[in-house]
């Protein structure tokens, strides 16, 4: 794991300064990511989807710990930096009958493909769902 974000970090680093483009895009609307796409969303999507779906407010909570911003998509949407330039929306729909389940996305700023290819966005992904949980952890324990 250690070298794996050790070899992220230096891609990160030598990609240069890269300015937000403002516009949201999924995995894979990336170079490469409609081949990772099913993995991204049982690795990123259903994991918060089982972290969240079930109390919202957690999310906002756990948000404010990682100096997120909330949004106003869904039921519930917040922005977390992955990295500084790489924001990453996450947005969710609660359940409120037994007919549709919650449900989520994962949206990038277009810009976020100068910096990382998919396979490392899906990689950093994944690790601010786990911080979100390690924040929702801290949150409830107060």
């Amino acid at each position: 794991m250690y070298n794996q974000l050790a070899e992220i970090l230096v891609k990160y680093a030598s990609a240069g300064r890269h300015v937000r483009v403002g516009k949201l895009v999924n995995f894979k609307d990336f170079s490469g990511g409609y081949a990772y796409e099913n993995a991204f969303g049982r690795r990123v999507v259903e994991s918060f989807v089982k972290l969240f779906s079930s109390c919202p407010s957690d999310l906002l909570a756990a948000t404010g710990l990682l100096c997120g911003r909330v949004l106003e998509y869904g039921d519930c949407s917040v922005e977390i930096d992955a990295l500084l330039g790489i924001p990453l929306t996450f947005i969710l729909w609660v359940a409120e009958d037994d007919e549709l389940p919650p449900s989520a996305k994962v949206l990038f700023d277009e810009s976020a493909g100068c910096f990382l290819n998919v396979e490392d966005l899906s990689w950093i992904s994944d690790l601010t769902v786990w911080r979100l949980s390690v924040a929702k952890t801290l949150v409830k324990g107060k």
